[in-house]
């Protein structure tokens, strides 16, 4: 897996492969990030997870990157809960499910970006058995066993 690191201070791009290089890439402005990110997606063969700052940098960089990035591709946001540890209340419903389908389809990807906060990193994930297990896939027309409930 390679990840890269966007550091919004310095509008930097760092990239770090399996084989322990890293690169160290600055001055990047604007979309120049996105178009890089897809760049080394296009030709490398792992998912590259892109890390920002902010909850609201990442969701930009998304979809800055599904304009540059080929439509057939992996490309997802895993979006932030938005609640505070101490809040009395859960994250909103399409927030959870979101973040489930994202989980769910990284266990299959063999390249792609993920984009995503620091802050959405710190925080506790399921197994990775949880999601492959407990999905259940639905489509249009497609029969049911309502026995397997």
């Amino acid at each position: 897996m390679i990840n890269i690191s966007v550091v919004k201070e310095k509008s930097s791009i760092i990239s770090h492969s399996l084989n322990a290089n890293t690169k160290h890439i600055g001055g990047l402005i604007g979309s120049s990030v996105a178009l890089l990110a897809s760049e080394i997606a296009s030709n490398t063969k792992k998912p590259l997870i892109l890390v920002n700052s902010s909850a609201t940098h990442a969701s930009i960089i998304t979809s800055e990157i599904k304009y540059f990035y080929s439509k057939k591709n992996f490309v997802s946001h895993f979006r932030d809960r938005e609640t505070l540890p101490y809040d009395n209340f859960s994250p909103h419903q399409s927030i959870i499910s979101e973040r489930l389908s994202v989980l769910h389809k990284l266990n299959y990807i063999k390249n792609g970006i993920l984009i995503t906060s620091e802050s959405s990193l710190l925080q506790r994930l399921p197994p990775t058995n949880y999601t492959i297990i407990n999905t259940i896939n639905l489509t249009l027309e497609k029969k049911i066993n309502r026995n397997i409930f």
